[in-house]
């Protein structure tokens, strides 16, 4: 089911189904960027992007496509090749991790002939619903989040965000987020840790080189299913402080079992 358009729906009234939110169209030659801005209200979920298979066949695809939050920078997608054959780009959003959100993508056309045209279509579905097999938008509903959480620190700080243990319940991260990013020219490698209580329970590692606004991410979800114990405390964080110039970002959400 695909709704009408909608920048700010009411996420709490629709019972499953996709809504299309809009479309990011680029035109002309050579190199063309664009953005989409939206700002969801009643909304923790996932944007899931489609590339328009009626448009895109003189060019070899998009040559990046990136998901931010425009006030703390936190990226939950940033890829840098997408074709009408690839499956949906699914991306983590919640309005408790900002209130303002941008979808920007760039485009290599032909220098000659055209215009060209290339365009995404930019879909949302309510409640982090699990992805579906390639090129279909039949969703479903979940339950809500029980907590969400985000640290967005300054440079040189380390991003952590923990969820309190729970009598008799344990946690589940279904989506999480890390951005490892400089401004000026610094070279740094972070662990992406999740821990149950003290103990890791998934890793990964980030790293950027000694070039200015180099930037790293991992996201994962919707659909994770990371499950720690019973009665202990879920923590996920990059691991240990950034050196100056350095920001490290972390968000997650979760729900308890």
């Amino acid at each position: 089911m695909t709704l009408p358009p909608s920048d700010a729906p009411d996420w709490l009234s629709v019972q499953g189904g996709a809504r299309l939110l809009g479309s990011l169209t680029l035109t002309g030659n050579n190199v063309q960027t664009g953005t989409f801005d939206f700002t969801p209200l009643t909304y923790d979920g996932a944007v899931y992007i489609v590339r328009d298979p009626l448009q895109g066949t003189a060019a070899p695809g998009f040559t990046s496509i990136i998901v931010q939050e425009l006030v703390t920078l936190l990226q939950t997608l940033n890829v840098s090749s997408f074709d009408t054959t690839d499956p949906p780009l699914v991306a983590f959003v919640s309005r408790q991790l900002g209130a303002t959100w941008r979808v920007s993508a760039s485009v290599t056309f032909p220098a000659s002939g055209g215009p060209f045209t290339d365009r995404l279509r930019i879909f949302a579905v309510p409640s982090f619903p699990a992805v579906q097999p390639a090129q279909t938008l039949i969703l479903w509903r979940r339950a809500p989040y029980t907590d969400k959480k985000f640290a967005t620190p300054g440079a040189g700080v380390a991003a952590s965000v923990a969820f309190t243990a729970l009598t008799g319940l344990r946690w589940v991260v279904d989506s999480m987020a890390f951005t490892l990013r400089c401004g000026a020219a610094t070279a740094d490698a972070r662990t992406a840790q999740v821990l149950d209580g003290a103990t890791s329970i998934w890793e990964q590692t980030l790293s950027i080189g000694a070039v200015a606004n180099a930037v790293d991410h991992i996201a994962l979800g919707p659909g994770l299913g990371l499950a720690g114990s019973i009665a202990a405390t879920l923590t996920v964080q990059l691991a240990g402080a950034p050196p100056a110039n350095v920001f490290a970002q972390v968000a997650a959400g979760v729900y308890q079992s």
